[in-house]
């Protein structure tokens, strides 16, 4: 089974992001500032600034992280093997890349620009570089739109209002 994990930390940085991209019915805590994908309740794919794309074991995500939201596509029937070769499919195309650092910094400067003036977040992200990915990004592989503009909140609101997808518990 594939599940969608949306977290946060008590990182600055995580708090920075909660706090520029919560909407105005939530804290800053309930805010997700990071988005990851999880195979088969063990394996959490995601990027980050030490890393870059990178699997992860669970336990080992938990200890950093605190799971806001996990979301699941209720239609999915894939079996083992099927999540198995989708995740191939990750590794094959982003596992190992480089964490997109320019891309993030127009993204951040675009929520600043937002949450300061008003003005509105473009839907294409002008510095992302190819072969570089932030959390965002990953989750195109799966949901097959531009993601570098979408904050972890609006991915996460996106799938909870729509009617294919639910919330789901996460193992321990």
């Amino acid at each position: 089974m594939i599940k969608y994990l949306f977290t946060n930390s008590d990182l600055i940085g995580s708090k920075i992001i909660g706090w520029g991209t919560k909407y105005d019915f939530q804290t800053t805590k309930e805010t997700p500032s990071h988005a990851a994908i999880m195979f088969l309740d063990r394996w959490v794919f995601h990027s980050n600034f030490a890393n870059g794309c990178h699997f992860e074991p669970y336990y080992s995500f938990k200890k950093k992280n605190t799971v806001i939201a996990s979301l699941r596509n209720k239609g999915c029937k894939l079996s083992r093997v099927e999540c198995t070769l989708f995740q191939d499919q990750l590794i094959k195309k982003v596992y190992g890349a480089k964490y997109d650092f320019r891309a993030i910094g127009f993204f951040v400067w675009r929520i600043i620009l937002k949450k300061l003036f008003g003005w509105a977040i473009p839907d294409k992200n002008k510095w992302e570089v190819k072969d570089k990915w932030f959390c965002n990004e990953i989750f195109e592989l799966k949901l097959g739109y531009d993601c570098s503009m979408k904050t972890p909140n609006d991915i996460m609101w996106a799938l909870l209002e729509h009617e294919d997808f639910d919330s789901c518990e996460v193992g321990q």
